[in-house]
């Protein structure tokens, strides 16, 4: 695959967990008891570093960790 797709791909991932953390904070205000609500503004959280680092990855041409 070559840079360019890697890079289009990478910042793609980006914006799917841009919209997970987005979605987490829309249920997170439908959340009926605080503990949800934190666990969902928690993982919102989770979401929006991935994003992030995804998109640093792409700008900077580096390769992922291995999990």
């Amino acid at each position: 695959m070559s840079n360019l797709k890697k890079r289009d791909a990478r910042i793609s991932e980006a914006k799917t967990y841009l919209a997970y953390a987005r979605e987490c904070l829309q249920l997170a205000e439908k959340a009926t008891g605080p503990d949800i609500q934190n666990s969902l503004i928690d993982l919102s959280h989770i979401w929006m570093e991935a994003a992030l680092q995804e998109e640093r990855h792409a700008l900077h041409g580096t390769a992922r960790k291995p999990e």
